[in-house]
């Protein structure tokens, strides 16, 4: 269940996202005591997850950052590593989110996720890019920025995305992260919903 996220559209437009994080703590296998990478059990005394989902657990020394993280994915998906960057995936679907440290500067979020999207587009990542729209929001109570965009992806056709950045208080210092969904336009319901109990569940721990 995603009560604890209301994120308000206009269309396809991303509107104010007002987060009211009811004991997200309690629902993170780091803080009930679940470890592992990729682990599919909550731990002992954590609220169950929406039917469909199961936590994974990506460490520091796996991931190869100055902190790990926790966060509920859909049954079925796969993980795979490369650098810092953990990329969660649903092969069969076309869905894919990404979970990754953004740097840590003093250009503040909205900078910082402008000059992520720069760097995609000059890099080619998104064939066809337009923007819809660039907005921040509340999340766990501290202030995020949304990047809404679609692409055309050879042999797929028209896709759809979001990019969220986010700090988050860590063992290490507040560090931002970046996760990032992509999805074919026809599954952007189910995406879009698989991300949000992401967002709501994403925890960083050691």
């Amino acid at each position: 269940m995603i009560g604890a996220i209301a994120i308000v559209c206009a269309g396809l437009l991303i509107g104010v996202i007002v987060s009211r994080v009811m004991g997200a703590a309690s629902r993170s296998p780091a803080a009930s005591g679940a470890g592992g990478n990729g682990t599919s059990a909550a731990g002992p005394g954590s609220t169950p997850l929406p039917t469909g989902y199961r936590w994974y657990s990506e460490s520091a020394a796996t991931g190869g950052a100055a902190t790990g993280f926790s966060m509920a994915i859909p049954d079925g998906w796969q993980a795979h590593q490369q650098g810092t960057a953990t990329y969660l995936q649903d092969p069969a679907a076309g869905e894919s989110i990404l979970v990754t440290p953004a740097p840590a500067g003093d250009a503040g979020l909205l900078r910082e996720t402008r000059l992520l999207a720069h760097t995609a587009l000059s890099l080619g990542s998104y064939p066809g890019y337009h923007r819809i729209a660039v907005r921040p929001f509340l999340l766990h109570g501290a202030l995020a920025v949304g990047w809404r965009f679609g692409y055309r992806q050879p042999g797929t056709g028209a896709m759809a995305g979001l990019d969220v950045v986010s700090p988050f208080a860590t063992s290490a210092g507040l560090q931002p992260y970046q996760l990032l969904i992509t999805a074919p336009s026809a599954r952007w319901p189910a995406a879009y919903a698989a991300f949000l109990e992401a967002l709501h569940t994403f925890s960083p721990h050691p």
